[in-house]
């Protein structure tokens, strides 16, 4: 547990106040009983999560706050949902009002760390929005009030409108804040900034708390009374009594017709108020009063002998029922028989004279073997519940073409979210491991002028001890140096053979204090002595099962890693896959120093290391921004006099890995606008599955009235016929949800192989994965669900049982702007991949300005072997049939180059001219990639370095017009000063994102690490092995490792090819779903319009009218779906294009493509349900039932 948890400051002792007086008053109002707790419940409920929040800015200080559930967004509708039930008592919560809790569900089921930057402004624009909502009830109330001789009941409910008007004017408060945070800070501003206002509505909330709890209860309707009223349940509870005998005695039951209103209107009563007495005072709802009337009435028949001249259904009748089925249901379930067995057992058992009196205060018991009220409820429950669960699956077999699609629709949204919800996961965990991450950097260089953007970070090697002894109040401060393609040799004692192994990235040289530092595992032996001394090594356990068969066995062992003798004096625990130091093996930083080129250089504060790396860690109080300022100090101290043109910052480790300026280790970086791209394509495309599926359901909808119409009349209510629609509607979110968990775990391989990634499916079962799984799934089925299950329940069942249904201009209009958010989401997903294909295509068959086909380069050995067998190893590659030409150097022109300061004769000691590429390589080098002179000659073969090719962006920014001018003068690269003897046309040394930089080639035999050649692609296969055979018989130590140089310059655009594939599965995953959607849409409009069909077939139209007719509707949704689509689209890649110095042109050309092939795939989609519409009988679909 970290100390800083237990420093408080004065603003942090104010909250943990607000906080614990906050969930006592939380409590006191949700327990403590009076006529106003529903309401006050509601009010307890703000408090909590006023408390949650104020619990997640105190945690935020001891790193905690990210653990607490956030839930903001429900505090608008619970202070609005207190405000309407304080002051209209009748007024219940339906399960429409749930909706207004749906953002709240929405931001826990898609909580990305990317997005939640909007969380802050959404939540103002809520508690805004609900508190001017509350207003208007208030004034809503006092409108709906009479005149009593006066207006003393207007100012009941002042004291509300106050405390709303207070939280409204400390939330006023906030917008300068949070415009100033945006515009100025893009929500980078520092939390400690909104901590006064914080604390001053967390007293606001309070203090509205505070007051409610205290107040006098009064009645909704008016002032507080002159003299005590009964209390609200016992004055219903008289009504309800009052009600009884007037139904009793007037014999109300007996009316057929009976309905609320009838009643309240034989009564004299509003039909609100008896609605009122009915559920508050008898707490039965209107059907089950009346029908226990009715039951008694025919059991009280039963046994009179003065009807058993009529059947059962006649006395129904006469008792009030106008329904056999509804007598049935109601008599069964009241007395657990059916009334004919119930009219046998009473002749047995009971003679009239013996008919017991009927209790009024229990449900009608007419029988010992009759339920009690609890219990028939439960069991009533029970039995709907498994009636639902029927039902639905009924409908999913009977309509098994939507259901599939339904199924399928959902699924595959699913599928898709669920694996980028994944891959952003994997993404954001880099390094999370770290105990001490928060508090982690790495030293970096900074250019001091600002308009030279140069970003660095390579330091000099006295850097990271001069911190430790200049800083003692940093926690620690490491080196660590990579070395790539490392040859490994490990000698075998048994038989005299050694075992070679090439290690081309993951090798370290690290100082002791790097591990303590980082939260690296060690297994065996330990660090911090070893590796203080040279010749030591740690390996990790797979590289320790690689070399010796176990790790457990590596302890002790002797290896060669590049002719340095080591032992293995421990073992590191393999470390996570998402991590930017892929370490295989660490040397001590001892080795490294031990090097003869660099010993001189270990206290050179002048030359600087490219790939020396420092961190730093800091302790729990220091300020990151007050040590940049200290560091840039310290630069000027020690850097500053050698090298003046930059200093020193820092870069926390968690911005490391989507930091593409700085790099890593392994150079793969991962945006953070790529995270929320990602995130937002996830969100969109199982939104567009859930649009896909209230398509669906609402074109199934017209089928499904006739049920609508029969349960409505047999007494199912609204929110009944929702919550069966809904479950129907889970159903199937559960099957897709289900289907798309399989089909992740099976695609995950083949992502991983796409992304070079490492996602486990053992993630998928982890606690908050399955809880966010949870909460997806309950989201979706709110989402697809409500609208369709709305739609349903409100049909009218007299127009539905009449057959004179038609569909609702607004539904259908919904639905078009449904099927255009599919369609839009579709077509740009569309332009994205087709724009970044032609990019990729562009980038890797652009003119580099040098040839890259059939170029094979393979590594050599640096040593004096490899140096003096160069000569004897060019003849003997010469004669390699398939091999046609051959340059040593330090690789092709995108491989390994220096970046040196360039200066002329008369600039020495000051600013350099510029910073250029240096390449060395023998002469034929120019030969070999075609490099074109424009004018000189190349240098000549030397074993140093004698002469200077330039580039032509060297003389130009020399100041050369003529190329020929600058041959013959002198410049100054690396130490050397040497003479132009020839330029050459400019040519790319990295991707084609970068513009291209002035390059200085010459020659340094001992700086030559590889080998080129031209290969015969007729006869490449046998020449790679005959040169692996060369490196056998000169390099015998070395192993022999290769590659193509047109897929080393592939491997620039690694994270683009992938990108640009996996945007074409998620653009396939839009198109599909969107033609599911768009074939709900034409059968919808297929059943709706069938009759203008058959009369337009009748009158003489041919199928291309019907055709047009249909298809003319849906092309010109697809039209306006990419007049939104496009625009949006553009403006995205076209910031994307811009890291891109040569890029392809957004043509109009790539868009025609779009819109074209958008509609030819929709045409495509309806043209089966057209034409089977089409081609229909016109007698079927003009005969009315």
């Amino acid at each position: 547990m970290s100390l800083y948890m237990f420093h408080i400051n004065l603003y942090n002792g104010a909250l943990e106040g607000v906080l614990f007086v906050g969930l006592t008053f939380a409590i006191q109002l949700w327990f403590v009983k009076s006529a106003n707790r529903p309401a006050n419940r509601f009010l307890a409920a703000a408090l909590f999560v006023l408390v949650f929040w104020i619990a997640g800015i105190l945690g935020a200080d001891i790193e905690q706050g990210k653990l607490l559930p956030q839930f903001t967004l429900a505090f608008g509708p619970l202070i609005y949902f207190y405000v309407r039930k304080a002051i209209w008592h009748t007024l219940h919560f339906h399960l429409a009002d749930l909706l207004h809790f749906c953002p709240v569900l929405l931001v826990q089921a898609f909580w990305l760390p990317g997005i939640a930057f909007i969380l802050k402004p959404l939540t103002f624009i809520s508690v805004g929005t609900y508190l001017y909502l509350s207003h208007r009830l208030i004034e809503r109330f006092y409108a709906s009030q009479k005149f009593k001789e006066g207006d003393r009941h207007r100012y009941e409910w002042r004291w509300l409108n106050q405390q709303l008007a207070s939280l409204g004017l400390v939330l006023f408060l906030w917008i300068p804040l949070i415009v100033i945070d945006y515009f100025g800070f893009h929500f980078a501003l520092d939390r400690y900034v909104y901590y006064p206002l914080n604390l001053l509505f967390g007293l606001m909330v309070i203090r509205m708390s505070v007051v409610v709890f205290f107040r006098p209860e009064t009645d909704a309707t008016g002032g507080a009374p002159l003299f005590p009223k009964p209390s609200a349940s016992t004055a219903l509870k008289q009504k309800g009594n009052w009600l009884k005998k007037k139904i009793e005695a007037s014999l109300l039951y007996q009316d057929p017709d009976l309905s609320v209103g009838t009643l309240a209107e034989q009564l004299d009563i509003p039909a609100h108020e008896l609605s009122r007495i009915i559920n508050g005072g008898l707490k039965k709802n209107f059907s089950d009063l009346i029908n226990e009337y009715r039951i008694r009435d025919v059991v009280a028949k039963m046994l009179n002998p003065a009807y058993n001249h009529i059947t059962l259904l006649g006395i129904a009748y006469e008792s009030g029922f106008n329904s056999k089925t509804t007598f049935n249901r109601t008599f069964k379930e009241i007395t657990g028989k059916s009334p004919a067995e119930y009219k046998n057992e009473l002749k047995k058992e009971r003679p009239f004279s013996k008919m017991e009196r009927l209790q009024g205060n229990r449900p009608v018991v007419l029988h010992h073997e009759t339920t009690f009220k609890w219990s028939h409820e439960k069991i009533n429950r029970d039995t709907m519940f498994r009636n639902y669960l029927k039902i639905a699956w009924r409908n999913i077999i009977r309509h098994k073409t939507s259901s599939v699609i339904n199924v399928a629709g959902l699924a595959v949204g699913f599928a898709a979210f669920l694996l980028i919800f994944l891959v952003v996961r994997y993404e954001q965990g880099f390094d999370q491991f770290h105990v001490h991450k928060k508090k982690l950097f790495r030293v970096i260089r900074v250019a001091r002028n600002a308009a030279h953007e140069d970003y660095r970070t390579g330091m000099p090697f006295p850097v990271a001890p001069s911190l430790r002894s200049n800083f003692p109040q940093l926690a620690n401060a490491g080196a660590i140096v990579p070395d790539d393609f490392v040859q490994v040799i490990i000698s075998d004692n048994g038989n005299g053979a050694a075992k070679r192994f090439r290690e081309v990235h993951g090798i370290f040289f690290a100082e002791p204090q790097f591990f303590d530092m980082f939260s690296f595992s060690i297994v065996a032996g330990e660090y911090r002595n070893s590796l203080k001394m040279p010749g030591n090594v740690l390996l990790t356990q797979s590289l320790g099962d690689k070399y010796f068969g176990h790790w457990q066995k590596a302890t002790g062992k002797i290896l060669r890693m590049d002719g340095v003798t080591v032992k293995v004096c421990g073992i590191l625990k393999d470390l996570p896959a998402n991590t930017d130091f892929p370490i295989k093996a660490v040397l001590s930083y001892a080795t490294h120093q031990n090097y003869a080129e660099l010993k001189k250089l270990m206290n050179d504060w002048g030359y600087i290391e490219e790939d020396n790396y420092c961190f730093v860690q800091l302790n729990e109080s220091d300020s990151p921004a007050q040590f940049k300022g200290e560091l840039k100090e310290y630069a000027d101290r020690y850097i500053k006099p050698v090298n003046p043109y930059y200093y020193l910052s820092i870069q926390p480790l968690n911005e490391m890995h989507f930091d593409a300026r700085y790099g890593t280790f392994d150079g793969r970086v991962f945006s953070e606008n790529l995270i929320i791209v990602l995130s937002t394509i996830g969100i969109f495309l199982l939104v567009v599955a859930c649009v896909n599926f209230i398509n669906l359901s609402t074109a199934q909808s017209v089928n499904r009235a006739r049920e609508v119409g029969v349960r409505k009349v047999l007494g199912s209510s609204r929110r009944q016929l929702i919550l069966q629609f809904l479950g129907e509607a889970a159903l199937i979110s559960c099957f897709a949800f289900f289907i798309a968990l399989a089909a992740v775990m099976i695609i995950i391989p083949a992502i991983n192989n796409l992304l070079d990634i490492h996602l486990t499916v053992s993630a998928l079962y982890e606690g908050n994965m399955i809880f966010f799984l949870g909460s997806a799934l309950v989201a979706v089925t709110l989402l697809a669900g409500f609208y369709p299950a709305f739609l349903l329940s409100g049909f009218n069942p007299v127009r539905v049982l009449k057959s004179t249904l038609s569909a609702q201009q607004g539904g259908i209009s919904l639905r078009r702007g449904l099927v255009i958010f599919q369609f839009f989401t579709a077509q740009a997903l569309i332009i994205v991949t087709i724009v970044m294909v032609s990019q990729m295509s562009y980038v890797n068959t652009a003119d580099m300005g040098f040839n890259r086909e059939a170029i094979l380069t393979a590594q050599l050995p640096r040593d004096s072997v490899g140096i003096a067998s160069q000569t004897v190893l060019r003849d003997e590659l010469m004669k390699i049939p398939g091999i046609e030409k051959v340059s040593f150097g330090m690789g092709a022109p995108i491989s390994e180059r220096w970046l040196r300061e360039l200066r002329t004769p008369d600039n020495v000691g000051k600013v350099p001219n510029m910073i250029t590429a240096y390449k060395l390589n023998d002469t034929g080098f120019f030969n070999l990639f075609h490099l074109q002179f424009i004018a000189g000659r190349p240098y000549y073969d030397s074993d140093s370095t004698r002469e200077f090719v330039v580039s032509e962006n060297v003389i130009r920014k020399l100041g050369y017009r003529d190329p020929q001018r600058a041959l013959g003068s002198r410049i100054i690269v690396n130490g050397f000063n040497r003479q132009i003897v020839g330029v050459v046309k400019d040519f790319h040394i990295a991707s084609l994102r970068d513009s291209i930089v002035p390059v200085v080639m010459s020659t340094s035999k001992e700086s030559y690490g590889m080998v080129s050649v031209k290969l015969n692609l007729l006869q490449a296969k046998p020449a790679i092995i005959a040169m692996q055979k060369l490196w056998d018989k000169h390099y015998p130590d070395f192993a022999f490792t290769n590659s193509f140089l047109d897929q080393d310059v592939a491997a620039y655009y690694r994270q683009e090819t992938q990108l640009s594939e996996l945007y074409k599965l998620f653009a396939s995953v839009a198109i599909f779903i969107s033609c599911l959607g768009l074939y709900g849409l034409i059968t919808f409009m297929a059943v709706q319009r069938k009759k203008e069909i058959g009369v337009r077939k009748v009158l003489g139209a041919p199928l291309s009218a019907i055709l047009i007719l249909l298809s003319r509707e849906f092309t010109l949704l697809i039209g306006i779906s990419f007049l939104f689509a496009a625009p949006v689209a553009w403006c995205f890649m076209h910031n994307w294009l811009k890291q891109y110095a040569y890029r392809i042109n957004l043509g109009p050309e790539l868009f025609a493509v779009t819109i074209i092939g958008s509609i030819l795939i929709a045409w495509a989609t309806v043209g089966y349900t057209a034409i089977k519409a089409a081609l229909a009988n016109p007698a079927k679909s003009l005969r009315n039932e």
